[in-house]
């Protein structure tokens, strides 16, 4: 029987984003720091870039109903900057003009409407500087902080003159580095009531529905071993439990999450969920894995991405993967292995865009299958032709074939 796996911003809903007094910034967004420290062999060819984000659609694209829920990291004194937060908010739009309530809700009976403008063409919505309130303090105004991407510092003293948010088909969505800040930009000792970053409005019916494939045991060697522990050997991380999960509209992609949890323990971060990682398994001999941070890298501001070979020789090289470099995938009942062979994956960082072999050892993410995913998996999985002597047929002609789809194998006759 299918799982549906919890999506993060449901268990965080609940949550208001305003305190009941100034409090101070714990700190800025986390930025976490680990050197490679081992040789990794750099890749000959072109280096890779970042994917593109999609063109935003217009404006058109508000929730019909104006409902969002807001999603954000606080950076106020008493909460965790690294555990997402969200609350329900409402837009509602007169013209170009548009008023957001729901996001200062300061008891049952006091909230304080936010107001911004859209534009049409651009498909933005922007948020400028604004009163909100008084206390005793004095006022306090909803205003845009920045930080810098480079040292992780917060910009004090100094206020965007708005915020401005770019509508996709998912919802509303800030830049990472943008901050929402409700205070007063010329008395900031005095706190905010609220500091948030990487702001979002989801629109709820965009929510892909998020099902377990099944518990994992992830044996990873992907870049662990290129680090050393405190002992100065290269990092052995121990077999960890992570899960593996699809979206019901896409069951050729698995996602494993918390991917990087054994190495995040291992440094102390353990606190902190890791990036999760997906795989397209639609060939299941040559997975590919696209580009995935790791939420830490060489410096502050610059981030390690890793992603499989085979993805490499898709976007860069316009190649095939030789079958050594190849992540594979073998079902048996419901147990699923995935294997990635030594140099099946790679390495690089923000700064240099270089691409370096990861995968030293061979690392396996062995998966129990929940009961009835298996169904799902089957009949979405490539169909596969042989001849009776055992050997691949890529366009069967005409005579006796075996045909498999998954773990389903029938003979079928071509005339």
């Amino acid at each position: 029987m299918k799982k549906f796996y919890a999506f993060a911003l449901a268990a965080a809903l609940g949550f208001t984003a305003s305190a009941a007094t100034r409090q101070q910034a714990t700190q800025a967004p986390v930025l976490r720091t680990a050197a490679v420290s081992t040789t990794a062999k750099t890749i000959d060819g072109a280096k890779l870039k970042l994917p593109a984000k999609s063109a935003p659609a217009k404006a058109a694209s508000l929730a019909e109903d104006g409902k969002y829920i807001w999603a954000f990291y606080s950076l106020k004194g008493n909460d965790d900057p690294d555990q997402l937060q969200a609350t329900n908010i409402q837009i509602t739009l007169d013209g170009n003009d548009a008023t957001i309530s729901g996001m200062f809700v300061m008891s049952s009976t006091v909230s304080y409407d936010v107001k911004a403008t859209v534009d049409l063409e651009k498909g933005t919505l922007t948020i400028p500087q604004q009163l909100l309130f008084s206390d005793s303090d004095g006022p306090v105004y909803l205003y845009a902080k920045t930080v810098d991407p480079e040292t992780g510092a917060l910009n004090n003293g100094v206020a965007a003159p708005a915020l401005t948010g770019t509508f996709t088909s998912e919802g509303i969505f800030f830049n990472q580095y943008d901050i929402f800040a409700a205070g007063d930009p010329a008395q900031e000792d005095l706190g905010w009531y609220v500091l948030s970053y990487s702001n979002m409005f989801i629109d709820p019916a965009a929510l892909p529905q998020e099902v377990l494939y099944g518990k994992a045991v992830f044996t990873e060697r992907v870049f662990s071993p290129l680090f050393r522990g405190s002992n100065g050997s290269a990092m052995e991380i121990a077999p960890y439990e992570v899960d593996v999960t699809y979206y019901e509209d896409e069951p050729n992609t698995l996602i494993i999450k918390d991917a990087a949890k054994g190495f995040y323990t291992a440094n102390g971060w353990g606190m902190y969920e890791s990036p999760e990682w997906t795989l397209d398994i639609t060939d299941r001999s040559n997975i590919v894995m696209p580009l995935a941070s790791l939420d830490f890298g060489p410096t502050q501001g610059v981030l390690y991405y890793v992603g499989s070979m085979s993805y490499y020789y898709q976007e860069a090289a316009g190649t095939t993967t030789p079958d050594a470099e190849k992540i594979y995938m073998k079902e048996e009942g419901n147990t699923v292995t995935i294997t990635f062979p030594e140099e099946s994956t790679f390495i690089m960082d923000t700064q240099n865009m270089q691409p370096e072999y990861a995968s030293p050892a061979v690392s396996t993410l062995v998966i129990t299958r929940e009961s009835g995913v298996e169904g799902v998996a089957a009949e979405n999985a490539p169909v596969e032709y042989f001849n009776l002597q055992g050997v691949k047929v890529q366009n069967p002609e005409a005579g006796l074939y075996i045909r498999r789809q998954g773990n389903t194998a029938t003979k079928v006759l071509f005339k």
